[in-house]
């Protein structure tokens, strides 16, 4: 069984803009599915999205949009939550069973993936943008196919049920360090093997605060990914930090935390861009030719 995820976003193309927004661009939707085919990015059914997002006016006006496919074996994905409180990719598979053993130390994100027992995730390629694609984007459709070993981390984080004490410590003491951590990511490409990160406020379908958030990093290689969080300042303070708070509360913390984390393979996982800004997810890089 295959497990598909879809992350699709609208920016709007700001004059001058020199990069993209790294907290709410436009809108984005998250979509999932098991099995080797996804309605969403369905072009024989031709039925909703599908029709609006290949139309010839997507190219011509005042946003760009894109859309990123990952599909995977579920052998190279594992999620995790602090409750028993699924949400995107976990919503498809089997309830709940017992605490997992691999956690609580730095290399338990690789042990849950149950092809790295044969499997190391090396990757070739780098986060350079030398040499990569220079021209203009905007007026374009262009389409990436990504190759193997490129780990994708989604992180959310989930206050809707947090008292007011909570919350007030929750925002003035990690998310200041979050905000700070996911900006790093985004602009420092060549130092931290990320290709892209984006920080995202999650809103209903009218567009009302949800009080949630999630990060959402593509990184070169999963070792890439796994040195950041053991090593580098910027992910130590957001841990460290929600650690403090933690450990100050007398009952358990009622904010709700879990994450997704997959490996791409070779074959199936496809970026399409549309009118879209030149730094705008994996088009910086050398991973595709005009």
């Amino acid at each position: 069984m295959a497990a598909r995820a879809i992350s699709s976003s609208r920016l709007r193309n700001g004059a001058g803009s020199s990069s993209p927004s790294p907290t709410r661009p436009g809108s984005s939707r998250a979509a999932f599915s098991t099995g080797p085919t996804c309605h969403i990015t369905s072009k024989a059914g031709r039925a909703g999205f599908g029709i609006w997002f290949d139309h010839v006016a997507r190219i011509t006006e005042e946003f760009g949009i894109w859309r990123e496919v990952y599909a995977v074996p579920t052998d190279r994905f594992e999620t995790l939550f602090s409750t028993r409180n699924p949400t995107g990719a976990a919503m498809l598979g089997q309830p709940f069973g017992e605490t997992v053993r691999e956690h609580n130390y730095w290399g338990g994100m690789r042990d849950r993936i149950l092809a790295s027992t044969s499997d190391t995730f090396k990757n070739e390629i780098t986060a350079s943008r030398d040499g990569a694609y220079s021209g203009n984007s905007r007026g374009k459709r262009i389409t990436i196919s990504l190759g193997g070993n490129i780990c994708l981390i989604r992180s959310g984080q989930d206050w809707r049920h947090c008292d007011e004490a909570e919350f007030n410590n929750y925002s003035d003491e990690v998310v200041p360090h979050l905000t700070a951590g996911m900006a790093f990511l985004r602009d420092n490409p060549v130092e931290t093997g990320c290709l892209s990160c984006r920080l995202m406020d999650e809103v209903s379908l009218d567009g009302k605060p949800a009080n949630q958030t999630f990060g959402l990093a593509a990184f070169v290689s999963m070792t890439h990914l796994e040195d950041w969080a053991k090593n580098h300042p910027t992910h130590l303070r957001i841990f460290n930090s929600f650690l403090e708070m933690v450990q100050r509360r007398r009952e358990p913390p009622k904010l709700r935390l879990w994450h997704e984390v997959l490996v791409t393979d070779q074959d199936g996982s496809t970026c399409e861009y549309v009118n879209c800004h030149p730094l705008t997810g994996f088009l910086p890089y050398n991973l595709w030719a005009p």
